[in-house]
């Protein structure tokens, strides 16, 4: 009798220690699933934010003429003053050299995008305390003046995937990528770079 005592009183104390984990398991759930509205919301601002950011103004259209340093280097203050919002202070400087790394690689190439645009098709996160990645099929179109002087369309669908944070009650994104293949870049410069897939960090 003492044995099964014992027997007993440790399958109960296992079924509380279960029962306990299930309804922790339960309760993260619950909290996850009631941030995603939010996750959503901010995922498709900060990606308009950056597609618009990628939009040169246009006095920077004509790509006859090469952008100069001071126009990069305005082009790059604008580009932190607008985004500054959603990053937590030092993760910003990924996305802004991202950014203008690409504004000097298009004017290399006399690429010029007139407008960017990005259609969240799904979304599957993965939550992990609180962090949060985010992986979406976005379709990408992009509207642009290619190498011959010529207005151009591109069309496709890639996957996106954008990490966020919480910090002090607010989620903040640490890292965002797109993967874009080189047919966009073959396509504005006629066919000059190779075809294989290209990150554009857009």
């Amino acid at each position: 009798m003492h044995f099964l005592k014992k027997i007993n009183k440790g399958a109960l104390l296992s079924a509380i220690v279960l029962i306990g984990v299930i309804i922790y398991l339960v309760a993260v759930s619950i909290n996850n699933n009631a941030q995603k509205p939010k996750l959503k919301s901010l995922s498709e601002e900060f990606i308009n934010k950056y597609s618009e950011l990628m939009e040169l103004p246009e006095e920077l259209q004509d790509n006859t003429k090469k952008i100069t340093d001071k126009q990069i280097q305005d082009y790059e203050k604008k580009v932190k003053a607008e985004l500054d919002a959603y990053y937590p202070k030092d993760y910003i400087n990924i996305s802004v050299s991202d950014l203008v790394s690409n504004l000097t690689t298009s004017n290399e190439m006399n690429i010029r995008i007139i407008n960017a645009d990005k259609n969240i098709k799904s979304y599957n996160f993965i939550f992990d305390g609180n962090s949060v990645k985010i992986d979406m099929e976005v379709e990408n179109t992009i509207d642009y003046i290619n190498s011959e002087g010529i207005k151009s369309s591109f069309v496709d669908t890639y996957n996106d995937s954008i990490n966020f944070i919480k910090e002090n009650g607010e989620w903040k994104v640490v890292y965002y990528l797109s993967f874009m293949s080189a047919d966009y870049l073959n396509n504005a410069t006629n066919g000059n770079m190779y075809n294989d897939t290209y990150i554009y960090a857009y």
